[in-house]
């Protein structure tokens, strides 16, 4: 637990260290979507890379995809019956913000620290389904439910999932591995060497989005949310960690994987389809917290 704790913490001096700077105006309020852009498309895409060049990959791990998947879609749902019969401002915020998870940003790095080779790539095989939920199905199916925000079409919707960059990384590496294709040396070291910097600037980004206002609304929508998935979480953990057919390590990876914080694009999606980003970003703050507190319970728990 001490270890734990220590390695922990410094994760949370990152995120407060991100603050702030931004609350000196060091860093100005939106200057954290250019790192979320290097995040995106630079160090995160490289850890993929790194981990699943140097792990060995067990295809059954597509279980862990499809744990993803039907969390993602419960959850959907969820947001549907819980926000049904209310405005559908509310029904979006509720249904682009309960499904997907922070994957990338948040707990990889946990993992990285914490669980080792396989529990990066259970977790990347877990963002493979996180990944399609977050980068615009939820977003349609929450628009076209409700009938508001900017229309695409189902091919629109599918390239700006196939074309991210996690989902591309994960999707040209899962057929390198399958076809056991070889990268050079050179890619790998240098895909590790940028990957290393995707912990510290995951959480550096978390800190700089961090943002805690007290409005009514934002509490009692943050409290429906976080509280049902985290009821849920506890649900699915157990589930996860009694029946699905892997190795304990990434069953240990998956019941941490669960209690993962919102996706940090249920913002952005949040505005396009005409809700309120401050709202969703502050349920994201909120999840960022709950996420914290249940990962180091479970880390304890799953010594």
């Amino acid at each position: 637990m001490a270890d734990i704790l220590i390695k922990s913490s410094g994760y949370i001096f990152v995120i407060i260290l991100g603050y702030t700077l931004k609350k000196i105006n060091f860093f100005g309020k939106d200057e954290y979507r250019t790192l979320v852009k290097i995040l995106m498309k630079v160090t995160l895409p490289a850890v993929i890379v790194s981990s699943f060049s140097t792990a060995k990959v067990d295809f059954s791990l597509i279980y862990v995809t499809l744990v993803c998947l039907v969390c993602g879609l419960f959850y959907l749902f969820a947001g549907y019956i819980l926000s049904r019969g209310k405005d559908k401002e509310t029904q979006n915020l509720f249904m682009i913000n309960f499904p997907g998870y922070n994957i990338g940003n948040f707990s990889l790095p946990f993992v990285q620290g914490f669980l080792g080779e396989i529990g990066v790539v259970a977790t990347c095989m877990f963002d493979v389904g996180n990944a399609v939920l977050v980068t615009g199905f939820s977003y349609s199916v929450a628009t076209a439910v409700t009938s508001t925000g900017e229309k695409r079409s189902f091919k629109e919707t599918l390239k700006i999932m196939l074309f991210s960059g996690p989902l591309l990384a994960y999707l040209i590496m899962i057929v390198v591995v399958a076809f056991n294709i070889k990268l050079p040396s050179v890619i790998v070291s240098t895909a590790t060497i940028i990957g290393s910097s995707n912990s510290f600037l995951s959480m550096f980004i978390i800190g700089l989005m961090f943002d805690i206002k007290f409005r009514k609304e934002y509490f009692l929508n943050s409290a429906i949310i976080v509280c049902t998935r985290v009821f849920f979480a506890g649900i699915f953990s157990y589930l996860a960690f009694k029946f699905l057919p892997t190795s304990l390590e990434v069953k240990k990876t998956v019941a941490i994987l669960v209690f993962s914080p919102l996706t940090s694009l249920a913002p952005i999606f949040t505005e396009m389809a005409g809700g309120k980003k401050e709202v969703s970003g502050f349920i994201g703050a909120v999840s960022i917290i709950a996420s914290i507190i249940s990962i180091l319970i479970m880390m304890n728990l799953l010594q």
